[in-house]
């Protein structure tokens, strides 16, 4: 979110005061804007323990599309999402776009309301809303011993972060 939070802050000076930044400070307070959100959205689902299953209303994404669905039945779709074929998601709000229905869209509605000013100031300026995975699968992982300590090796996506990665391997399973 910047040094300090200082896009996140920007952003939301920009969206209450109104003085328009430049256009590098405006595509930087969007994104961080929104990622904050999708982010709150992810650490409540994180803390209910519902970020790596489908909730009945979700938006589940294709692995390897931008597009999606709405989950009517979490038990039927459990194979794909077995299999890293789908995922569920989490919204980069904006105008227009799919989005969730029934428990996923409470969720959502109920995190999203502690930072209506957010919303509407990322809506305010017209940007399309989008979906992201609320998780991700690295490609081709391995590890091997290495002086003092270990090799990781591993493929993300775009967009994602080795950082993370590297964190929740540190952490493990019994320290979530």
């Amino acid at each position: 979110f910047g040094r300090g939070g200082g896009n996140l802050s920007g952003a939301r000076a920009w969206f209450a005061e109104g003085k328009e930044p430049g256009r590098r400070e405006r595509g930087l307070y969007l994104s961080a804007a929104r990622s904050y959100l999708f982010n709150r959205v992810l650490a409540a689902r994180v803390a209910q323990g519902s970020w790596d299953r489908l909730l009945i209303g979700e938006l589940a994404v294709f692995a390897d599309s931008n597009s999606g669905f709405v989950v009517t039945d979490p038990g039927a779709e459990q194979t794909r999402l077995g299999s890293g074929d789908i995922h569920p998601s989490g919204p980069l709000p904006g105008l227009g776009g799919m989005t969730p229905a029934d428990e996923a869209a409470r969720l959502e509605g109920e995190v999203l309301a502690g930072e209506a000013e957010l919303v509407k100031g990322v809506c305010d300026r017209e940007v399309r809303a989008h979906r992201r995975a609320l998780r991700l699968l690295p490609a081709a992982a391995r590890w091997e011993p290495a002086d003092r300590g270990i090799r990781l090796d591993f493929v993300l996506p775009a967009g994602a972060f080795a950082t993370s990665v590297v964190r929740e391997v540190i952490r493990g399973p019994a320290d979530a």
